[in-house]
């Protein structure tokens, strides 16, 4: 049976965005395992906008998610308000900074990071539907901001490339993507693993 699931994007660009090569691998992975990929954001504005040479932040106004994220969706880029969960069978958080800067709204401050409602809201209502949720290196504080870990849950860095950490009763999945260094092929598997964790458990799930 044909999947959908969904790719959370959070702009362009590994140091103000989500991560390309993580979302780009993401995408392929989906459609190599014969199931469609749904390019998913909510249209807020970014933190700020980085120069990606020289890792500074830009002066001048900030942008917004959905039109960078324009520049890596494949295929049409569906805004959460306008998208019904239960359309997909599983979703992917990929990582690059923007997954803390601009899917939470106090990452690094004293109390515990929030995630805008819209996306809370469309996160636990595809996963109360029965979907999977997985996320790839600093996505996973997007994740564990919705989805309280448990206590043998690991950190993306205590995982070596490739692996993947996964929770089948309630289904969440973890894999360290661009986090640990690796070479591209190492990535994309890494990224693939993520995937058909993911699908397997949104299989499972399945009346």
């Amino acid at each position: 049976m044909k999947r959908r699931v969904g790719v959370l994007l959070a702009g362009c660009g590994a140091l103000d965005g989500t991560d390309p090569f993580e979302a780009v691998f993401t995408f392929e992975a989906i459609q190599e395992l014969g199931h469609e990929a749904v390019p998913v954001v909510a249209d807020l504005e970014q933190m700020h906008v980085v120069d990606h040479n020289s890792g500074d932040e830009l002066p001048g106004p900030t942008r917004r998610m959905a039109q960078e994220s324009g520049r890596l969706a494949f295929g049409r880029l569906f805004y959460i308000n306008d998208l019904a969960p239960s359309l997909l069978d599983a979703i992917v958080i990929p990582g690059g900074q923007g997954a803390v800067k601009n899917l939470l709204s106090n990452f690094g401050a004293p109390e515990s990071p929030r995630v805008p409602p819209d996306i809370r809201g469309f996160l636990e209502s595809l996963h109360s539907a029965g979907g999977a949720v997985g996320a790839l290196s600093l996505g996973e504080f997007v994740l564990n901001a919705v989805f309280e870990p448990g206590p043998d849950q690991p950190g993306s860095l205590e995982l070596d490339a490739g692996a993947v950490w996964s929770d089948p009763v309630r289904r969440l999945a973890l894999a360290p993507g661009h986090l640990i260094p690796s070479s591209l092929p190492d990535l994309r598997r890494g990224i693939r693993a993520l995937v058909s964790v993911l699908l397997q458990m949104a299989e499972a799930s399945s009346p």
